[in-house]
């Protein structure tokens, strides 16, 4: 005979909780979380990613807006009289290229500490 699923619930229902306890976690009374504690926006790397972001951000960023603003002067280039848009298009497509880059190759290049003074110890 197949137990019903009334009959089912009934049995859950009346059979001994004991060992639900069992699967209870134990608070510690001596135990306490740490406080949170947010991290910075920016946080100290020990690498030089923020550098390579600006120097290759900047870099060839620059290098970009030169190649626009000289391509878009051509005389084969149909925006003789308007540069500006294709100048800074140039600039942003060099800066975000050389700011992903940038990271990446600083990011790979840890950061040295310095050794600590000798000469200042008792």
């Amino acid at each position: 005979m197949i137990p019903s699923p009334a009959a089912l619930a009934l049995l859950i229902l009346v059979a001994p909780a004991s060992q639900v306890g069992a699967q209870r976690l134990a608070t510690f009374a001596s135990t306490r979380p740490e406080p949170y504690r947010p991290a910075g926006l920016f946080p100290k790397a020990p690498d030089h990613r923020w550098e390579g972001v600006v120097i290759g951000g900047l870099g060839l960023g620059l290098f970009g807006l030169s190649v626009a603003s000289s391509l878009c002067g051509d005389a084969d280039s149909g925006s003789q009289d308007r540069c500006l848009l294709p100048t800074v298009e140039g600039f942003l497509i060099g800066a975000t290229i050389g700011t992903v880059v940038g990271g990446i190759i600083g990011g790979a290049i840890p950061k040295h500490r310095a050794p600590a003074d000798s000469s200042a110890a008792p």
